[in-house]
């Protein structure tokens, strides 16, 4: 038996396997939820998770899980040093 790796984020079918695809995908639902258009559902797994303006702080959570994901599947860094300057006299 093979367990499917696609999951139904808003209107986009998204493979799980690929976290910066899954970040992009829940950056548009957020979009959509913070503009006040309405609430979004996602699939995961047979479950169903309803997102709307009240709850918009778990989906930020959500995305920046995968953002991390994704910065660690493609070698990048998730944050950048803050660079100074420096004045000599």
């Amino acid at each position: 038996m093979t367990v499917s790796t696609l999951v139904k984020i808003g209107k986009d079918q998204v493979d799980i396997t690929r976290p910066c695809d899954v970040a992009l995908a829940l950056r548009k639902i957020e979009l959509t939820v913070t503009t006040g258009d309405k609430s979004e559902t996602i699939e995961l797994g047979g479950e169903k998770v309803t997102f709307t303006r009240a709850n918009a702080s778990r989906l930020a959570g959500l995305i920046r899980h995968y953002e991390d994901q994704c910065r660690r599947s493609t070698g990048r860094s998730g944050r950048r040093a803050a660079r100074s300057v420096r004045w000599v006299r």
